[in-house]
């Protein structure tokens, strides 16, 4: 499967997501940005361009969590990767926004590519992983092996630095092709769709709104894992549920026969979260 197709996969529940957002139950915070996060610069706009390796993966909270003590995990993992040749160019945090026993939170970890994620993981426990985890394992456990990695191409960038208060919001759409469908059967609709996103920032420039598409690194049908089966990903971030909600209701608005399109090229499945930054492109 090619994975510029995945763009078609991004829009199949988003006429519904508006509606589900106001109903989600508040769930505990995460800590709010630390101060030590760097923000992205005009210099940085290349990690938008290029094709990235993004790693998730499940973490637990420990019997001493709480927001501050987070907060100084952070800090101190940002010190330590900072110093690192090898380093994550991005990171953040997501907490679901429903009932799930697999995990309490998720680290998401973006690389420029498998090489440089090889060497910084081969070099992380000499490098502050070790320490870090002595200190903090009664905070919060994440444990690599349950680590889920996807190649990721962004499809529209963010216009603008969110610089508002988190929790910040994102939707990921587990899509599998329907029956007698594939990739190159998705190419015109995906043209259709690429047309709209651009028209719509033609008056919403500051939409608030990131999307990218996410290609499995792993087999994502093994009938022993509790996530679905699935053949790709769209990741919707927003700024804010609002910026959500408005793309939402445009799209409902003006583009009910694209979505009749994709609904019947792929089948969806949903899963919101809150996102907490961690940390943004260097300068």
């Amino acid at each position: 499967m090619k994975h510029y197709y995945l763009v078609i996969f991004f829009l199949a529940l988003v006429s519904g997501c508006a509606q589900e957002q106001e109903e989600v139950i508040e769930t505990n915070e995460m800590p709010t940005k630390p101060e030590q996060i760097e923000i992205i610069s005009d210099s940085a706009t290349d990690f938008y361009d290029n094709e990235r390796i993004i790693e998730f993966i499940l973490c637990d909270e420990g019997s001493e969590y709480t927001d501050e003590s987070m907060r100084a995990l952070i800090s101190e993992w940002n010190t330590a990767v900072g110093a690192m040749e090898n380093k994550v160019m991005v990171s953040y945090g997501l907490r679901p926004q429903y009932e799930t026993e697999m995990f309490d939170g998720i680290w998401a970890l973006v690389w420029p590519d498998m090489d440089t994620r090889n060497a910084g993981w081969e070099a992380w426990p000499e490098g502050g992983g070790k320490a870090l985890r002595e200190q903090y394992d009664s905070v919060l456990t994440c444990n690599s092996e349950t680590s889920y990695m996807y190649s990721g191409q962004t499809i529209a960038a963010p216009t603008s630095v969110w610089e508002s208060e988190p929790p910040h919001f994102v939707s990921y759409h587990f899509c599998s092709y329907n029956d007698g469908f594939m990739g190159t059967d998705l190419q015109p609709t995906e043209t259709k769709i690429a047309q709209w996103i651009a028209q719509y920032r033609q008056t919403n420039a500051d939409d608030g709104m990131a999307l990218n598409g996410l290609t499995p690194l792993f087999d994502s049908r093994n009938p022993d894992d509790e996530i679905d089966d699935f053949d790709g990903v769209g990741m919707w971030a927003y700024r804010s549920v609002e910026d959500a909600n408005k793309f939402a209701e445009s799209w409902a608005e003006s583009a009910k026969d694209i979505q009749a399109e994709v609904d019947k090229f792929v089948s969806c499945e949903e899963y919101n979260f809150d996102m907490y930054i961690f940390r943004l492109p260097e300068a």
